[in-house]
């Protein structure tokens, strides 16, 4: 996302080197952009074995290897110490040509990333047009219960959580997050929302992280085209302490 760019800078490249989790992946639209971005690493998060079997054939459509550490992370059999890796042989650029098509003169940045669903997973379909230098992306796919974190958790430069509040029960646990995930003292936050879903969950999540981050400006809204589809995001960037 925008959020940990040099000096506080919001710029598309503010991921460039960084540890991320993409927190609740899903189809792994967020963690895959940002890889596909410059990030040094990326691990998907979610508790649903099957959505990170999406995540590893979201990560196939767009050109990058997939690897398994072992028989049962190939499976996904639900084992929670499973853990699934695949690396990108391509550096950002090349897979951006190569998995998306010449796209040159692309707009916008993670936040704007657009997609298209298949049998064969997800594909990014709008990236920034000023791609980084050349990287190996090491990415992997975990099953994480933020009900359950374990003692040794590791934590990450940058946070990518979307769409995680939309359940009353959900905000006291993803706000413990912040400081459980999230690197101290300029570890970013960055939290994506529907704008008009459960804006009292996003009111009380912001005060509950308050002790542990600061929100960097004014929770910001940006509307994403793509065919004959229109969204509206809500973002908000926090810093840690």
């Amino acid at each position: 996302g925008r959020g940990g760019g040099e000096g506080g800078g919001r710029g598309s490249n503010s991921v460039v080197g960084r540890d991320v989790c993409d927190l609740g992946a899903g189809l792994g639209l967020a963690g895959i952009a940002a890889a596909l971005c410059g990030a040094r690493s990326v691990v998907f998060y979610d508790r649903e074995p099957l959505a990170l079997q999406c995540c590893l054939l979201s990560a196939e459509a767009n050109g990058l290897t997939v690897t398994a550490t072992s028989a049962a992370a190939a499976g996904l059999d639900g084992d929670k110490g499973s853990i699934i890796r695949f690396v990108s042989s391509k550096s950002a650029g090349a897979a951006t040509g190569a998995a998306l098509g010449d796209q040159g003169g692309m707009k916008g940045d993670i936040n704007e990333a657009a997609a298209e669903t298949g049998m064969g997973g997800l594909r990014v379909t709008s990236l920034p047009g000023h791609l980084p230098a050349p990287v190996l992306a090491v990415c992997s796919a975990e099953v994480f219960d933020w009900n359950a974190v374990p003692s040794n958790q590791p934590k990450f430069d940058l946070v990518l959580a979307c769409d995680v509040l939309y359940e009353a029960g959900a905000v006291g646990p993803v706000a413990a997050l912040v400081p459980a995930l999230t690197k101290s003292r300029g570890g970013r936050w960055l939290l994506a929302d529907p704008p008009r879903r459960a804006p009292a969950n996003r009111a009380r999540f912001r005060e509950l992280v308050g002790t542990h981050a600061s929100l960097l400006g004014e929770p910001r809204s940006e509307v994403v085209t793509h065919r004959s589809s229109t969204d509206e995001v809500l973002l908000l960037d926090f810093v840690t302490h």
